[in-house]
């Protein structure tokens, strides 16, 4: 994370991290209004793993939500 962006704050948000403080929003909205998804996505995409090689792992089929649905 500190080679995709230099703000500390920013990579603490996005990793879901907080420092206790109160007056320091936290969550998803707050990170929209602080930052543009624009800013989001950029960071997002500079974050790599050197040497991780991850050609064996098969994509999934559509995911499908059971959320409100019981199982019978």
């Amino acid at each position: 994370m500190r080679h995709a962006t230099p703000d500390e704050e920013l990579r603490d948000a996005i990793q879901g991290r907080s420092n206790q403080s109160v007056s320091r929003g936290y969550g998803a909205k707050y990170m929209l209004e602080r930052w543009r998804i624009e800013v989001l996505k950029v960071v997002i995409d500079n974050v790599s793993y050197p040497g991780l090689d991850l050609s064996r792992i098969k994509p999934l089929g559509t995911p499908t939500s059971s959320r409100g649905n019981k199982r019978k």
